[in-house]
């Protein structure tokens, strides 16, 4: 629990100077507990302040990293608490919103089995209707290679011949109703603009994109690095993420090379914004250090937002003793609530498809139906 910063007193820390009038005195940056008259005055106490200044700029911040974090956003579409997992956020430029999976999913699953219901229908209709007709009008007489006649059954000769390639293919936004861009470039052109206008959400979406090939577009690390610093510096959660890992890892050493100081950095603005992942990053590396009990409290917060894998760990300092038996119990309801208001059958069946769904292209049934399409070409029924 966060205790109140006592208010220093109205004079210069050094020279003991009061302030008021012509004298405005500032407080310390580190610890908030003395004020100087100026900057020279700063510099001379530093030797004295430094130890206390050092020890109480710990403590503050302390209780800053593990105050209760801020609730997340919801999905502008279901109004339920977005997922935390990048693989479950889509970002849309036309309208800047994230949307989870279950809607962004969802919509384009429904889309294509809807098209690809009204053309078996309409098939069948057809059909009906040959085999009703008179035998003079139920087919074609038609030469084949050999000078021979052969009957020629629309039907058969056509599957999907009423499909809707168009309305299949072009997503629109579940949010705005805006065609989504299928092209690459288009979709490029569209996370840039957005990026132009000063949006942190739309600089990380473009960085991750650019560390590496963008179908058509070429990676761009230099571009990347620069995107995802930006949106970290302007606070988006994801992106302090994101950067850390890349700072932990180092699997990208042209677009972030080891650091886990810097990593350490970024996590903790990650937590202190609410992602889980990254608190759960910051008790790995506190339990690194053998600082189990350290390491514990930040899954045990990791595991309140609803994080799983938080969850395990969790158990694992139960059993070690690092965790008490009434702080486990907590943790496990806490993680129920959280888990619970993040669920929904269109979020289930998204996961069990396995689709990153930040574009059409990482998305099953956008390929289903490009493969749907690819034998449609074949039967020669569409360019």
């Amino acid at each position: 629990m966060a205790t109140s910063i006592p208010e220093p007193e109205d004079i210069c820390a050094n020279c003991g100077k009061a302030g008021g009038g012509d004298v405005k005195l500032k407080k310390c940056n580190g610890c908030l507990l003395v004020k100087y008259c100026g900057i020279d005055c700063q510099k001379a106490h530093r030797p004295v302040h430094k130890v206390a200044c050092k020890k109480r700029a710990a403590e503050l911040h302390e209780e800053k990293l593990f105050a209760e974090p801020p609730g997340r956003e919801e999905c502008p579409v279901c109004f339920l608490r977005m997922p935390f997992e990048q693989e479950k956020i889509s970002y849309k430029a036309c309208c800047g919103k994230e949307i989870c999976s279950g809607c962004s999913n969802g919509d384009m699953s429904t889309r294509i089995t809807d098209a690809v219901d009204r053309s078996i229908e309409k098939d069948r209709a057809q059909v009906f209707q040959n085999r009703r007709a008179p035998k003079a009008k139920s087919g074609a007489k038609a030469k084949g290679k050999k000078g021979k006649a052969q009957n020629i059954s629309p039907s058969a000769s056509a599957p999907f011949a009423n499909l809707d390639l168009k309305e299949m293919l072009e997503q629109p936004c579940p949010f705005c109703r805006t065609p989504f861009a299928i092209k690459v470039q288009d979709q490029y052109k569209e996370l840039q603009k957005r990026v132009d206008a000063g949006d942190p959400r739309a600089m990380y979406h473009l960085g991750i994109k650019l560390t590496g090939p963008m179908g058509s577009v070429p990676a761009d690390t230099k571009k990347a690095r620069e995107l995802l610093l930006r949106s970290a510096q302007s606070g988006y959660p994801l992106a302090n993420l994101s950067v850390g890992m890349f700072y932990y890892d180092g699997k990208y050493p042209a677009v972030f090379p080891k650091d886990l100081k810097k990593a350490r950095q970024y996590f903790e603005i990650g937590a202190m914004g609410g992602d889980p992942i990254a608190r759960a990053y910051l008790g790995e590396m506190e339990m690194d250090r053998f600082n189990c009990r350290v390491g514990s409290k930040h899954y045990m917060i990791s595991a309140s937002c609803g994080y799983e894998l938080a969850l395990d760990n969790v158990l694992n300092g139960y059993k070690t003793g690092y965790v008490s038996k009434d702080e486990y119990a907590n943790t496990l309801r806490a993680y129920k609530v959280a888990s619970d208001e993040m669920k929904s059958e269109q979020r289930t069946e998204a996961d069990k498809s396995g689709s990153g769904c930040d574009d059409p292209h990482n998305n099953p049934h956008f390929f289903s139906a490009l493969d749907l399409l690819d034998q449609m070409r074949n039967l020669g029924r569409c360019n």
